[in-house]
């Protein structure tokens, strides 16, 4: 392989590692592209090797020796683009550089010089049709001003961390290293046994002025639902695999958490009751809740959309539809999704929302009676139609009453899943707001 191409393999390394989200993003998208490149031109010289020489004079057949370097460089600056426009120039900065290297080393034609770079461009843009780009931005997710507390120094007293000692990740000791060196007044509490969690989480928060969090969604999810019993602000130190939460907030980073607790701002957010359980991301049941265990375990590594995809497939291949009521209406489904607050986008794989109190639920469900359901399902999928299919629906509403026709279900919330206390119940707002400490500036 070409140096000037296996150099990519480190730069998407690190652009993973050192980017955060965007940069795993970036990556993900990239390596897709360069696949589809790479694709593209195995093809073009498959017709070039007939005798087709109009390939050739675009710069896309077998004569082209600087065209995978070219279009490897254009694709990955492409996916950048797309995804963390801040590390544009400096990639962009290195693609000139190898595509320069390569066209000295080969001499191409301007002609090969174009084609290849565009090959490269339109196998990343092509991504999108099938994976949308996640907008995000900086702004507070609320619609009312932020406010301030005295309650809790910009040294973190008054603050306490409830931290799950018995999960054993080692990057927790690290971000309580790290917070204990900027707060050095807040007060760290560990749990040895799971089982006592959320009872030493309604102790801390009833002591407290302010509780914390670090972990995934699911700690998130406990901790939040002590705050709000003891009336106390949340702040989100992310230290999850995926902390989708502490993202929509704005807290990408435990700097950034550490400056909300500094600068002791609050917003005021929603939280949703799953038959009476508290949750700050998603509540699903039936399939749905397959569909996350799978999604998760291929997320980290593949990201969420194609994560849904293989995920939503398996479920497809196996899985069978099921029948409830919802809002008075029956259906018989494959899935049903229940978002607090509208997400973003709008197929099937919702990846953010831009405000956090809009008082809505976003629900997606799958249907499973329209002719032929499982075929058209997987056919919009893996064409990226998913959104305007007639086999998938989307509603924003403020309450969602449910009724199963067997047992009482199992429902999951922000990925951890338990019985419902009944056939029928509700999923509704939380009539008091979260408040949550963040560190992004309102517009």
């Amino acid at each position: 392989m070409d140096w000037r191409v296996a150099l990519w393999v480190p730069v998407g390394l690190a652009t993973a590692r050192f980017g955060h989200r965007p940069g795993r993003r970036a990556t993900l998208r990239a390596a897709i592209s360069i696949a589809t490149a790479a694709t593209l031109g195995r093809a073009t010289n498959s017709i070039d090797a007939r005798g087709s020489r109009g390939w050739t004079s675009l710069g896309l057949g077998a004569g082209a020796p600087s065209r995978p370097a070219i279009a490897t460089a254009a694709a990955f600056t492409a996916a950048t683009a797309i995804e963390a426009p801040r590390l544009t120039a400096p990639i962009g900065v290195l693609a000139v550089v190898t595509a320069a290297s390569s066209a000295r080393s080969t001499r191409p034609g301007r002609a090969e010089i174009i084609g290849a770079t565009v090959l490269g461009v339109v196998a990343s843009v092509a991504t999108l049709r099938i994976w949308p780009r996640t907008q995000h931005t900086d702004v507070v997710p609320a619609s009312a001003p932020a406010t301030t507390t005295d309650r809790v120094s910009t040294t973190g007293g008054g603050l306490s961390i409830v931290v799950n000692s018995s999960a054993g990740d080692p990057a927790h000791d690290e971000i309580i290293a790290k917070i204990e060196s900027e707060l050095p007044d807040v007060t760290v509490v560990r749990v040895d046994d799971v089982a006592l969690l959320e009872e030493e989480l309604t102790r801390v928060a009833r002591a407290s002025e302010a509780i914390g969090a670090i972990g995934g969604d699911g700690t998130v999810g406990a901790t939040a639902a002590a705050a709000l019993a003891a009336d106390i602000p949340l702040a989100v130190f992310p230290g999850g695999t995926l902390n989708h939460f502490a993202r929509d907030a704005r807290v990408d980073t435990v700097a950034d958490a550490i400056r909300a607790v500094q600068n002791r701002r609050l917003v005021s957010v929603d939280t949703g009751l799953a038959d009476g359980r508290t949750f700050v991301n998603t509540t699903s049941l039936g399939s749905y809740s397959t569909l996350v265990e799978l999604r998760e375990q291929y997320e980290k590594t593949l990201g969420k959309w194609p994560a849904v995809v293989i995920a939503l497939l398996q479920i497809l291949i196996d899985g069978t539809p099921f029948t409830l009521s919802i809002n008075g209406e029956r259906r018989r489904i494959w899935m049903i999704f229940i978002g607090n607050c509208s997400y973003e986008p709008a197929g099937f794989a919702p990846s953010a929302r831009h405000r956090l109190d809009d008082g809505l639920f976003d629900v997606r469900i799958v249907d499973a009676d329209h002719p032929f359901a499982r075929i058209r399902l997987i056919a919009a999928l893996l064409t990226g139609r998913l959104a305007r299919s007639a086999v998938y629906s989307r509603v924003l509403v403020d309450r969602i009453d449910i009724e199963v026709d067997d047992a009482a279900p199992l429902l999951a919330a922000d990925g951890e899943v338990f019985p419902a206390g009944a056939r029928s119940f509700a999923i509704t707002k939380n009539p008091q707001p979260l408040r949550l400490f963040v560190a992004a500036e309102s517009e």
